[in-house]
C-alpha cells in the first residue's frame, strides 16, 4: 500500500460519494418517502457497476490496470455503494414497525445487488471475448 494507492482510493471515494448522494437523491425523490428506494437503487448499480469493474480487470485481455481497478472497484464503489446506509435504513424500518417493509427492503437489496454483480461480470465477460 503506497501513498499512491491511498490517492487513488480516496479520489475514486470521492467522486463515488458524490454520485451516490445525487443518484439515491433524485431517486427517492421520485419515488417519495416510506421506501428506501434510492439507496436500494444505488446498491443495485453498485452491484452491477462492480461486476462489470471486476469482470474486466479479471479478463484474459485485463483491461483495467491495478490501478485502475483500485481507483473504480475500491474507491468509485467503496464511495458510491451504500451498505451502511442500507442498514440504517433497514433499522429505521423495523424502529417504525415497518416489519414487512424492512423483510422486503433486506431480500431486495441482498438478492438484487447479487444479481446485478453476476450480470455485470457477465457482461464484461461477453465484451472480453469478442
Amino acid at each position: 500500500m503506497t501513498v499512491r494507492d491511498l490517492l487513488t482510493v480516496a479520489v475514486g471515494a470521492g467522486v463515488g460519494g458524490v454520485l451516490r448522494y445525487v443518484i439515491a437523491g433524485a431517486v427517492q425523490q421520485a419515488s417519495g418517502p416510506g421506501f428506501p428506494s434510492g439507496t436500494l437503487a444505488v446498491n443495485i448499480a453498485g452491484g452491477l457497476l462492480l461486476g462489470v469493474i471486476v469482470g474486466l480487470a479479471e479478463g484474459r485481455v485485463g483491461w483495467l490496470s491495478p490501478t485502475v481497478k483500485l481507483l473504480l472497484a475500491v474507491g468509485l464503489c467503496g464511495g458510491f455503494t451504500t451498505f451502511s446506509t442500507f442498514a440504517l435504513d433497514t433499522v429505521a424500518l423495523v424502529i417504525d414497525r415497518a416489519y414487512l417493509r424492512a423483510g422486503l427492503y433486506l431480500l431486495l437489496s441482498n438478492g438484487l445487488t447479487l444479481a446485478a454483480l453476476v450480470v455485470g461480470r457477465m457482461l464484461a465477460a461477453s465484451t472480453v471475448a469478442r
